[in-house]
């Protein structure tokens, strides 16, 4: 297996790296490959090279790699309910319906390609992260730049205030 998650975009010459991978790449290997969907993502990097859309990037690795199957990445909060809090049953699951997305997903924030010279074998599935609360930590992490914001505005208001009394 070889796994470029958010590489790609940074490469020069992407076509010579995807060149390399093929070379490497077992018979039965496969080459996991993921970047921002350039029509969707609306943070641009100025050092990301090149980005892409959907076709694009199907384009690209149509040229190197005989199988391909796009998927997505996506950051969504989870619900668990398990026996309790040491229980680990709910780290990975299978998912065994998934909605249709009329053969397309273009309109995905983060593209995956599994490419292979075989028939890949690839389950997805959904991984929810063993931290036992997700929006609390991002909570806490929060803590402390707002209120260096909050300090900050306090402080440009008392400069405005104390420049309009003069």
């Amino acid at each position: 297996m070889i796994m470029a998650f958010e590489l790609i975009e940074y490469i020069e010459n992407y076509d010579k790296m995807l060149t390399e991978v093929e070379h490497v790449l077992h018979r039965d290997g496969i080459f996991f490959v993921s970047t921002p969907n350039r029509d969707i993502c609306e943070i641009k990097n100025k050092n990301h090279g090149r980005e892409f859309d959907y076709i694009e990037l199907t384009n690209i690795l149509d040229k190197h790699f005989k199988y391909l199957k796009i998927m997505h990445q996506m950051f969504q909060s989870a619900l668990a309910i398990q026996s309790s809090s040491k229980s680990s049953d709910a780290e990975q699951m299978e998912i065994s319906r998934t909605s249709k997305h009329n053969g397309v997903l273009e309109n995905l924030l983060y593209l995956v390609a599994a490419c292979s010279l075989a028939p890949p074998h690839i389950k997805e599935c959904v991984h929810l992260f063993p931290v036992r609360n997700l929006l609390l930590e991002n909570h806490r992490s929060l803590k402390k730049p707002q209120k260096e914001f909050a300090e900050g505005t306090g402080r440009a208001l008392r400069l405005r205030g104390s420049q309009s009394q003069r």
